[in-house]
């Protein structure tokens, strides 16, 4: 138990002692009877309680003794249900919060179901701890929503949520084995800076049609925003995916960044359909960076797509491929043919003094340099010098056949120069 789970749990209140507790466990029904009280008809009909009859005077006081409070809570208080203890089953599922609602610090010892429910005012999670599986399944958020802080040691399950407003889940930690915020939107700003995803998370199919902030989030598993859309600015800065996320068919804002944000290329158990995921998903996120002008970026998620596409090919088809990516990095390194340049030259310098006795080793070296750039000023001289020599009638077959082939691995490794230089100053 941490620092802050223990001194949550040292302010814990007796539930028994909450009246918003008591009329909780009424039931839904009684609650949503108690909540139409406070919307007029139109809002009735826009939270669900239109057919929803309120309390009659007498009802209200036969409530209020069941409740052992002489009247029953007003509107224009706030249901607190902060540092509260929860049992083993917490039921809220289709329960309207008329008004503002707070949860802040409470601990949830079993599964907490939120599902269907409707938060018409701000909500607020911060510190809260869910022990277990929770669910908030087609919940609605309609004004501000406060998930600072809060703990997820169990599933997590917020598929098909709506939040209306800004949403907030900075420094929350998410433990349990899956955390699900599948076809999700979020209408206002969303932030989840420096929360930690220890488990895989899920926000396929999602949209966040404001401001996104990603930035400093640790994703220590899987993640997949595949089919989401994010419509406005993104920050995935900082912080990293230890496995490789998958953003296949997602539509970036131009705004989106992954400024100093780690990707960690390795994937637990990926098959073929996997690896042609990630190999869309960098090709997306390459796209991005190409239309936003960040040639630095495009040209390191090519070179991860190529990688991921590598991965799920024939060995005949696979082979090629690696050769181009050891010998040029896909065409967007330059130290790579550069460093193989000089070790053509070498083990062709190594060859030449072999074969041919009669070159010394700085000859043999000028020899093979020349037949290395051919357009060089001078080189033409050197070569036409060597093949001159009297003592090398005998060879000049063999040194031809030898002079083609350095020449052939010249040009294609000045081409991968050339192909660098293209990538550098325009990823196409």
């Amino acid at each position: 138990m941490n620092e802050l789970t223990e001194k949550i749990e040292t302010e814990l209140q007796t539930p028994d002692n909450n009246v918003y507790y008591r009329l909780y466990l009424e039931g839904e029904d009684i609650w949503n009877r108690w909540a139409r009280g406070a919307f007029s008809d139109e809002e009735a009909e826009e939270y669900g309680l239109g057919k929803v009859e309120p309390f009659s005077d007498k009802e209200k006081a036969n409530l209020a003794a069941k409740l052992r409070v002489k009247l029953l809570p007003e509107y224009e208080d706030e249901i607190d249900f902060s540092y509260l203890h929860f049992g083993l089953i917490t039921n809220f599922r289709g329960y309207v919060f008329p008004i503002n609602v707070t949860f802040n610090g409470a601990v949830f010892n079993g599964i907490a179901d939120f599902s269907k429910a409707t938060f018409a005012r701000p909500v607020d999670f911060t510190r809260a701890i869910f022990k277990e599986e929770s669910a908030f399944h087609s919940t609605t958020f309609t004004t501000r929503t406060n998930f600072n802080e809060a703990t997820f040691l169990g599933a997590s399950d917020f598929t098909l949520s709506t939040f209306m407003r800004r949403a907030i889940f900075e420094e929350s930690t998410f433990k349990g084995k899956v955390t699900t915020f599948r076809e999700v939107t979020f209408k206002g700003q969303v932030e989840f800076s420096r929360v930690q995803f220890f488990e895989i998370v899920d926000f396929i199919n999602s949209g966040f049609l404001g401001p996104a902030d990603f930035d400093g989030t640790m994703f220590n598993s899987y993640s997949s925003f595949e089919n989401s859309s994010f419509l406005a600015i993104t920050d995935f800065s900082n912080g990293y995916f230890k496995q490789v996320p998958d953003f296949s068919g997602a539509k970036l804002h131009e705004g989106t960044t992954f400024y100093k944000r780690y990707f960690n290329r390795k994937n637990k158990n990926a098959n073929s359909n996997g690896y042609a995921k990630f190999e869309d998903s960098y090709r997306i996120l390459k796209k991005h960076m190409i239309d936003t002008n960040n040639h630095t970026m495009a040209l390191k998620f090519y070179s991860y797509e190529q990688d991921e596409r590598i991965k799920h090919l024939p060995l005949f088809k696979k082979t090629p491929l690696l050769l181009y990516k050891w010998m040029s990095g896909y065409g967007v390194s330059f130290v790579r043919p550069l460093i193989a340049i000089f070790m053509t030259i070498l083990v062709f310098t190594l060859t030449y003094t072999k074969i041919y006795n009669s070159l010394s080793f700085m000859e043999a070296l000028r020899f093979s340099t020349a037949n290395m750039f051919p357009f060089a000023s001078g080189s033409k001289l050197i070569i036409s010098d060597v093949f001159r020599d009297p003592l090398l009638t005998n060879f000049i077959g063999t040194l031809q056949a030898l002079t083609i082939i350095q020449s052939l691995v010249s040009l294609i490794l000045l081409f991968f120069i050339g192909l660098w230089a293209k990538n550098t100053f325009q990823m196409k």
